[in-house]
């Protein structure tokens, strides 16, 4: 099976309409998405309960403005799996900020396309691996990165399944870097 590409943008537009408008009541069991059910069925019954734990953690919250919500939300996409949601919204953030955390935004970017790569094709280590260590080369760079060796080894194990070729994307150490 294809990686469902269809499905993957329309689910990241309803996540994106919740945030630009969480007073609206936005359902992935839309009428919209019914075609895409049909067609990827177990692609969706995967990816529909991350993005609710998501978002449900977005509310509890009361986030909504500031570099650090932004960090907050993509981190808590990434460790959902939702490695391609990730790389979007802090691209997102990342096109808007200047100085010193626009190139760590760069680097988580990197790290959550990597992941994503491997999404994409489950071969594609070398790709991966590439992403990987250019996105933590600018992380551990960042002064916003100082003393955070959890967050570190976090990535420095993730780059090492990649290395090994042995990454299950359902198993990942989660990232904690707030």
């Amino acid at each position: 099976m294809s990686y469902p590409i269809a499905a993957r943008d329309a689910l990241y537009t309803l996540f994106r309409a919740f945030l630009n408008h969480p007073e609206a009541k936005h359902e992935f069991s839309s009428e919209d998405l019914e075609p895409l059910r049909r067609r990827y069925p177990v692609y969706l019954e995967d990816r529909v309960p991350r993005y609710l734990k998501v978002l449900n953690w977005w509310k509890d919250q009361g986030k909504g403005g500031g570099i650090e919500d932004d960090l907050s939300l993509g981190e808590q996409l990434f460790n959902a799996g939702l490695f391609f949601d990730s790389h979007e919204y802090l691209e997102g953030v990342w096109r808007q900020t200047e100085g010193e955390d626009k190139t760590f935004l760069q680097g988580l970017i990197q790290v959550a396309a990597a992941m994503h790569t491997l999404e994409l094709d489950p071969a594609a280590f070398e790709g991966a691996l590439y992403l990987m260590d250019h996105g933590m080369k600018k992380i551990e760079e960042s002064p916003r990165f100082k003393d955070q060796t959890d967050y570190l080894a976090a990535l420095v194990e993730i780059r090492n399944r990649i290395v090994a070729e042995q990454i299950d994307l359902s198993d990942l150490p989660e990232l904690h870097f707030l």
